[in-house]
């Protein structure tokens, strides 16, 4: 999640209009003309044909900011597959690659995960989050050369040190903004490669091979004009060794204007950029987020469920489903202050779940204690 910038004063609706019916519009537009060259019912998408759609992957991150997550996470880990609990950083220090963070990680709450409610259900793995935090870009170019050996063992140590299933790597998106993605991505496949080999020769606690997932942007970017972050032909070359790919599909309204959190549209558009991967989409996990945002002139403020039941209770809040988008506004008075605020639903969920069944993905939540209490109904 990346705080957007404060509002400068406006027409919360108009400008709601003006932006997002266009750039929504534009997305489905796309896709009548992807849909006009391929039969929708074909052997790209055999989920759709079968009657019986596949389900994927359900990655559920957790954050130590957010304690109620830990608890949402126990409660419902018969429908997770595997649990991110968001503990690391990897860092330098006098030139030499370690992990912080490690005061967050919660042995008790791992041994809760894993003990099982029945002989026959399978608990979910346990993946940690480590993002790269390193002070200078040449350090993101030395991790993959110089260093590489050293980070990739930090990392595989503290996997079998933890007991843990593997772990959720975030650099994607450093590396893609210094532009190593583009120019040095033959060493950024190396180093994954590797990484990915490291920890594959490690059980994780099932007795499977320990896993490696990437998070990234959306291929298909919110901002008009951004460059993609990731190729086809990338995506291609690390999903034949790479186990997930956690997809970033929210944050649509991340730019300072009012809008979607992630409009149905555009998350079809990314699911679309996958389309020709055929059997490796079923590693694509497409992000779900369970929180929303406020829109006001004094700013935009993180909306969390605590949050957006206040805001229902006041007096004439009114509450629209917006058949374009497929998300709920809350549009209601704070003093004289009108607040547009865009949080998700159950129906909301429920229609990217779908969607991501139909192209055969999986999905990933940012993040469950977030969320309102009704939210993991959608994972029965």
């Amino acid at each position: 999640m990346h705080r957007p910038n404060p509002l400068t004063p406006f027409n919360l609706y108009s400008v709601r209009c003006l932006t997002y019916v266009i750039a929504v519009q534009a997305c489905l537009w796309a896709l009548e003309l992807v849909a006009a060259e391929s039969d929708t019912c074909s052997a790209d998408l055999p989920d759709t044909c079968s009657g019986e759609p596949q389900k994927g992957k359900i990655l559920g991150y957790v954050t130590p900011w957010n304690g109620r997550g830990y608890d949402v996470a126990k409660q419902h880990k018969d429908k997770l597959t595997h649990i991110s609990p968001v503990w690391y950083q990897l860092k330098l220090q006098d030139g030499a690659p370690y992990l912080a963070g490690g005061h967050d990680a919660d042995a008790d709450w791992i041994a809760d995960l894993r003990e099982p409610i029945t002989d026959e259900e399978a608990v979910p793995r346990i993946v940690p989050r480590v993002v790269v935090e390193l002070e200078r870009p040449q350090e993101y170019l030395d991790m993959l050369t110089g260093l590489k050996a050293d980070v990739i063992k930090v990392l595989a140590k503290e996997c079998k040190r933890s007991r843990l299933d593997g772990l959720v790597l975030e650099v994607w998106s450093t590396w893609h903004a210094l532009g190593l993605q583009q120019q040095n991505f033959a060493l950024l496949k190396a180093f994954l490669r590797d990484l990915h080999r490291a920890l594959h020769r490690r059980l994780g606690f099932d007795g499977e091979p320990m896993e490696l997932i990437l998070a990234i942007p959306p291929p298909v970017p919110a901002r008009e004009g951004a460059k993609p972050p990731i190729t086809l032909s990338q995506f291609q070359q690390l999903a034949s060794f790479i186990d997930g790919f956690s997809v970033m599909t929210y944050d649509h309204n991340a730019y300072g204007m009012p809008g979607p959190n992630a409009p149905l549209a555009w998350v079809k558009a990314n699911l679309e950029f996958f389309k020709p991967a055929k059997a490796d989409r079923r590693k694509v996990l497409v992000g779900l987020n369970f929180y929303g945002r406020d829109f006001s002139r004094a700013g935009v403020r993180d909306v969390l469920g605590h949050d957006y039941n206040a805001s229902l209770e006041r007096q004439g809040a009114t509450l629209h489903w917006d058949e374009a988008y497929q998300e709920h506004t809350l549009v209601y008075k704070e003093g004289s202050e009108e607040h547009v605020t865009y949080y998700s639903s159950t129906r909301a969920l429920q229609a990217r779940m779908d969607l991501a069944q139909e192209y055969g993905a999986g999905t990933s939540i940012w993040e469950l204690g977030q969320g309102l209490d009704g939210f993991m109904d959608v994972f029965e």
